[in-house]
C-alpha cells in the first residue's frame, strides 16, 4: 500500500487535502486575512475547507502557529482562526497542538 504522504514518517499523517489552489481568488483571500488584517476571511474559508474533507471524519483541527513576536504585530494568528473556523464547521474541537522552536518566517522556505 502506497502512503498518501510519502516524506511523512509512519504515523505522523495519513493524507492531506486542499480546498483551494493557492492561486488567484483563493491567494488575494488568503493574503487578505494574513496581512489585511480581514480575520472575517477564516469564516467564508471554512465552509469549502470542511467540504474538501469529504467524509473523512475529523475528531480535532490544529494549526502551525505564528512565532510570538509576527502574532503581536498582527494582532491575531491567522492560521489559528482558519482552524477554529474550520472546527466550527464541522464539529471538531480546534486543539492547540504544535509549537514554534525557532522564530523564523516559513515564506521563501524551500518544500519537501
Amino acid at each position: 500500500m502506497q502512503r498518501s504522504c510519502p516524506w511523512c514518517l509512519p504515523g505522523e499523517l495519513d493524507r492531506a487535502r486542499a480546498a483551494f489552489a493557492h492561486a488567484d481568488a483563493a491567494r488575494a483571500a488568503v493574503l487578505g486575512l494574513k496581512f489585511g488584517g480581514r480575520r472575517r476571511i477564516a469564516v467564508a474559508l471554512a465552509a469549502p475547507m470542511r467540504e474538501a474533507l469529504g467524509d473523512l471524519e475529523v475528531d480535532a483541527v490544529t494549526w502551525v502557529p505564528l512565532g510570538p513576536r509576527r502574532r503581536r504585530a498582527r494582532g491575531f494568528d491567522q492560521a489559528e482562526l482558519l482552524a477554529r473556523a474550520v472546527a466550527s464547521e464541522t464539529g471538531a474541537r480546534a486543539i492547540p497542538l504544535l509549537a514554534r522552536r525557532v522564530e523564523t518566517a516559513q515564506i521563501g522556505r524551500a518544500h519537501v
